[in-house]
């Protein structure tokens, strides 16, 4: 009968492995995430944001996609396990999440962090940002990004990488596979 206690208690701990510890306490109890994920979303330590970003995984909700957001314009473009936490967090609802953060960074996409948030994307709106990407990025990053298209599974990919061979003739492909 003093489970919320003793949750309460591992959430505002010092210690972020108790704070990890409490949100999975919450998650194995059913109990609502998103009261949770408010509170940790800023949190200090990237282990507890990583595990707030799994925790919010499936709730299709815009409050959901806010905090995963917020959790994004966090990633610091080091953390590979952080990137990974993101995109498994959004594997479900990509679509919403990825707007939503589109939306919110607006014209700064374009930055070293935030690429690594396109590449990861699963979305059909990063796909147009991904072929921009390539025509604009050197060798190393473009052979990146095309091979992030093989992990987009709509349609519309066939389109968008046809047009993009033909805006770039294919140059800077063959470029790359040469060097």
């Amino acid at each position: 009968g003093k489970e919320d206690e003793y949750i309460r208690m591992a959430l505002s701990d010092e210690d972020p492995n108790l704070r990890i510890t409490g949100i999975r306490i919450v998650r194995s109890m059913k109990k609502d995430i998103l009261p949770v994920a408010t509170t940790l979303v800023n949190d200090p330590s990237a282990q507890v944001r990583r595990e707030v970003a799994l925790a919010i995984r499936g709730n299709n909700t815009p409050e959901a996609a806010r905090l995963w957001t917020a959790l994004a314009k966090q990633y610091d473009g080091k953390d590979r396990w952080y990137l990974e936490a993101l995109g498994i967090s959004a594997s479900p609802n990509w679509e919403l999440y990825f707007t939503t953060w589109k939306a919110d960074v607006g014209t700064d996409w374009n930055t070293p962090s935030n690429r690594d948030i396109v590449w990861r994307s699963r979305s059909k709106e990063s796909m147009p940002m991904m072929a921009e990407l390539i025509k604009s990025g050197n060798e190393q990053e473009m052979l990146r990004y095309y091979r992030s298209f093989d992990f987009q599974t709509d349609p519309s990919k066939q389109r968008i990488l046809a047009q993009l061979v033909q805006e770039t003739e294919g140059d800077k492909v063959l470029y790359a596979l040469k060097h």
